[in-house]
């Protein structure tokens, strides 16, 4: 396999003391609102409170809407269309690309809707812009909100959520139109284990200690555009094997691992994945000359392809949701 890993990254954000590990293929951008623009887009209101995150998505589906030009929506002030200032405001923005920084973490936010979850949650816009890679955007948001879980000492199963529960919002909207909860919440799930590992063990894995393993990413699939619909691969004992991009999620029937490699006697990453565990996304899948298949997911863990079954793989724009 390649060379390439994607190493797990300590990130501290204004208003946490607290190491937040993400993976160190994400860009972390930092564009603080500034104390002139409390009253506004800040509350300068502080709170420590914060024991969970809401899942919002921008619902901009114009060219160019990525995590860059939500930031710049708010350092810009934004307006009302009668040139009132609007208050709202929220921690992060992100894309397929990067994580931007925005509101501090110590402060209530304007973001939920409700006065005790702006005082006690971090809102996370995940950009769905019309080029902007969703798949890839989603994963890097889960592992935003994994890291930031993780860091207060809980995990996205007890305290991710839907902006709707909190607000009857349709948002996220793309993900709520295509049932993609379960979706969000099997990433969220291999990031939090992976942060969780990255943080015992400092950043440093150790092969064979199964919760310290770190995946190993295949530059050659990586995303340009459009997903590939198949990348041939070198590998490091000269053989070549073909990946098809299936963009799937799957389940699992039967207790099984997230390897760090497609080798069932080699390193794992994390927990095992058993049949109670939400679907998960898998974005490529292969077979070995020994006639095992194995499916690759979006933080370059290998599952055991004969351990899941096929629950999905489309999604649509929901109708509403702005297109250009």
């Amino acid at each position: 396999m390649s060379d390439v890993i994607i190493n797990m990254k300590a990130h501290r954000f204004p208003g946490m003391d607290k190491d937040v590990w993400l993976p160190d293929d994400i860009e972390v951008v930092y564009r603080p609102i500034p104390a002139s623009m409390i009253g506004w887009v800040r509350s300068g209101v502080k709170s420590t409170r914060q024991n969970k995150t809401l899942f919002h998505e921008t619902g901009n589906r114009k060219r160019g809407a990525n995590a860059l030009a939500e930031a710049n929506y708010l350092l810009g002030g934004p307006e009302d269309e009668d040139g009132n200032r609007r208050q709202v405001g929220y921690n992060f923005a992100v894309d397929d690309v990067r994580i931007v920084f925005l509101c501090p973490l110590n402060e209530v936010t304007w973001h939920a809707g409700r006065a005790e979850w702006n005082a006690t949650s971090w809102g996370i816009e995940q950009c769905v812009g019309l080029d902007v890679n969703l798949a890839k955007a989603r994963r890097n948001a889960a592992a935003l909100h994994a890291g930031l879980l993780q860091a207060i000492g809980t995990t996205p199963a007890k305290a991710m959520w839907q902006h709707w529960v909190v607000y009857q919002k349709n948002c996220p909207a793309i993900i709520r139109a295509n049932s993609l909860w379960d979706e969000i919440e099997g990433m969220a799930a291999e990031a939090s284990a992976l942060a969780y590992a990255a943080a015992a063990g400092g950043g440093v894995v150790k092969p064979g200690e199964p919760t310290l393993a770190k995946p190993s990413a295949i530059k050659e699939l990586q995303y340009t555009g459009d997903p590939p619909s198949w990348a041939v691969v070198n590998q490091s004992d000269g053989t070549k094997l073909t990946y098809f991009y299936v963009g799937d999620m799957v389940q699992a029937t039967k207790t099984t691992k997230r390897y760090q490699y497609a080798n069932r006697d080699g390193a794992v990453v994390g927990p095992d994945i058993t049949t109670k565990d939400a679907p998960f996304r898998v974005e490529w899948a292969t077979q070995l000359p020994n006639g095992e298949r194995w499916f690759i997911t979006p933080f370059w863990t290998r599952i055991f392809m004969d351990d899941t079954k096929r629950v999905s793989d489309t999604y649509t724009i929901p109708e509403g949701v702005e297109t250009d």
